[in-house]
C-alpha cells in the first residue's frame, strides 16, 4: 500500500472499519490488517466533528438524498479536495460520490 498518498478520515472511520469489514469479507486477519493500515495511511489526520462538519453534512445529505454517516465522509474529502473512497456501491460509487477502496490504491 502506498502511503505517501494523503488521505484524511473522521475519527471514528476505524470503528466503522470494524463494523463492515469483518462480515463482508469473513476473515478478521484481513479486517484487522486493514484497520492497522488505516491510521498511517492517514498519516493520523483524524477529522474532528466540529459545527462546520455537521452543517456541511447536513447540506449533502439533503442534497445528495444520502444517510448523515455517509454524507458525513464525504464533506470531510471534499473539504479536505480529496476523493472519497468507500464500500457503498449504491449510494455513493454507482452515484458518483466516491470510488471503490480497489480503485483508490
Amino acid at each position: 500500500m502506498d502511503t505517501t498518498i494523503p488521505a484524511a478520515m473522521i475519527e471514528l472511520t476505524v470503528h466503522e472499519i470494524v463494523n463492515r469489514v469483518p462480515r463482508r469479507w469473513r476473515d478478521p486477519g484481513k479486517a484487522t490488517g486493514l484497520c492497522r493500515s488505516v491510521a498511517p495511511r492517514c498519516r493520523e489526520r483524524f477529522v474532528r466533528v466540529d459545527v462546520g462538519l455537521i452543517e456541511e453534512t447536513v447540506v449533502i445529505a439533503v442534497e445528495s438524498r444520502i444517510t448523515s454517516y455517509n454524507a458525513a465522509y464525504l464533506a470531510v474529502a471534499r473539504s479536505s479536495d480529496r476523493t472519497l473512497a468507500g464500500t457503498e456501491i449504491r449510494d455513493l460509487v454507482s452515484r458518483g460520490l466516491a470510488i471503490t477502496p480497489d480503485a483508490a490504491v
